[in-house]
């Protein structure tokens, strides 16, 4: 009796390398209406369907074994490797393709007469090599998971200092002061001063209020940029070895590590004045299993069978062992004797974990680089509706190219003069974020409104909830530094912050 177990697991894996092994097509195509029962392969067979008095009816056994792979691991005697010859192609007067099949050794048995008795004595030795033992459980791999180890937001919530009043614009700028001044310093002005004295037009001359463009240009130099991984996730991915599910004196069963995949996501969402359909796919990462089983040899004189039944096939694998991705049985054996089998059954457990991130931040996987959101986006003709078309993809930081639509704004903060606490921030890869009165950012995307002209940048808000919907058109100081539309808080300009 050989002893056996059985392998249930999450991402199983027989160590590298299918080395060749004799493995060939079935034969139920060449062996005519006899092999309408059951096709030979390596497949699973019940006693009572084989038609053999040798047999065990309620034991199971194999549609058919390789006898190259059998001489190979010295399992067979000269008169058995013979009796297998003989009854390979037996039935219909078959071609032998280098199988000895159940059915044609059950065919065989009825031919006793035709046999020596040396011959007759080997056929219940053979049958025992047809014969699965009984397999007991093994506890399955531990599934992967996925956590958040730290999420840092580190660009500036405060207003930034305020601008040096320029002395191309000092008298303007001193007349400013004498109203507005929301740092509490005279010698400073702030886009909060421009704002409302832009607003209270009434009480400056024309080429007084001409002036406010150049402040605002001014103070657009001195706008802190926002980095695009100033917002950054740590993923808690611990570097996983391989599982080992099994350790006998003789072999090792492992299973392969969980690996990590990430999406960035891509999104064909609604133009925000058309009202088209919001369809989002937000940035995810993935850890898997692998399926299949890994098993080393512990031994020299050890080698590895595996069984493919999806695909009917056998393999013999190197000296080294090898790894399986299919493979549902494995045979363990030694000194031309099978000394133990492995049962892969169907994984049990999530084979996969995934876990969705926020829109916009950076990755940071353990040992990686940092990756960065990048957004290039196309406008797209449909029937006499606009789509914009967002590709999100992730690159390092030294490899992260200009991308082809962007504002002439600098990455920044601004403030939407028309509500208290609203502003608008836009980092360097493009992203923007609308920071309604109330604190709640929603995410924006960019999309290319009109090459070549001073409106170089349309953003329609992604969150659409609680009614909140935007429109954020992108232009050169009027003196504004742009004009924007938001739910239930009405057009506006907006301002270095």
């Amino acid at each position: 009796m050989h002893r056996s177990v059985r392998i249930r697991a999450c991402g199983l894996i027989v160590s590298s390398m299918l080395g060749a092994a004799a493995c060939g097509d079935a034969d139920g195509d060449r062996l005519g209406q006899q092999e309408s029962d059951f096709n030979e392969g390596a497949k699973r067979l019940k006693g009572n369907a084989i038609g053999s008095p040798t047999v065990d009816p309620a034991k199971m056994y194999w549609g058919r074994r390789s006898i190259a792979i059998l001489d190979g691991l010295g399992a067979l005697s000269p008169v058995e490797l013979s009796v297998a010859k003989r009854a390979d192609g037996i039935l219909a007067n078959g071609p032998p393709n280098g199988y000895l099949g159940a059915r044609e050794l059950a065919a065989l048995e009825l031919r006793l007469d035709t046999l020596f008795p040396d011959e007759r004595t080997a056929i219940p030795r053979l049958w025992t090599l047809f014969e699965l033992g009984t397999a007991t459980d093994i506890a399955p791999a531990t599934g992967p998971t996925i956590s958040v180890a730290s999420r840092v937001d580190t660009y500036p919530r405060t207003p930034r200092p305020a601008l040096r009043i320029a002395s191309t614009v000092t008298e303007v700028a001193r007349r400013i002061q004498l109203k507005y001044d929301s740092d509490g310093d005279p010698t400073t002005i702030t886009g909060a001063d421009v704002a409302n004295a832009d607003l209270d037009r009434a009480s400056y001359l024309p080429e007084e209020a001409l002036a406010f463009k150049q402040i605002v240009r001014d103070l657009l130099a001195q706008v802190e940029p926002i980095a695009a991984g100033a917002q950054s996730i740590t993923l808690d991915l611990a570097p996983l070895p391989d599982t080992v599910l099994q350790q006998t004196s003789d072999v090792t069963v492992t299973a392969l590590a969980p690996h990590v995949s990430v999406e960035p996501g891509g999104l064909l969402y609604k133009h925000p004045v058309t009202n088209e359909t919001l369809r989002p796919a937000p940035p995810k990462v993935t850890r898997s299993c692998t399926a299949g089983v890994t098993v080393s040899p512990r031994a020299s004189d050890v080698r590895i069978v595996v069984f493919f039944e999806a695909e009917n096939q056998e393999l013999l694998l190197p000296p080294q062992g090898g790894y399986a991705p299919s493979a549902r049985r494995v045979e363990v054996w030694k000194g031309g004797a099978r000394v133990g089998e492995l049962e892969v059954v169907e994984p049990i457990g999530p084979l996969s974990a995934t876990l969705a991130l926020p829109e916009g931040y950076a990755l940071q996987l353990p040992g990686k680089p940092l990756l960065l959101p990048n957004y290039e986006a196309e406008q797209l003709a449909y029937g006499h509706s606009t789509y914009w078309s967002v590709v999100a993809d992730w690159l390092t930081p030294q490899l992260t190219p200009r991308p082809k639509s962007r504002s002439r704004l600098p990455s920044g903060s601004y403030f939407f003069d028309q509500k208290p606490g609203a502003r608008v921030d836009i980092f360097e890869n493009g992203r923007t974020v609308v920071i309604d009165p109330a604190g709640v950012p929603h995410e924006c995307l960019p999309s290319t409104f009109k090459e070549g002209s001073p409106t170089t940048m349309i953003v329609g808000c992604r969150t659409f909830d609680a009614g909140f919907e935007g429109i954020l058109v992108l232009t050169d100081p009027q003196p504004s530094v742009g004009a924007g539309w938001f739910g239930g808080m009405g057009w506006g300009g907006l301002y270095p912050y």
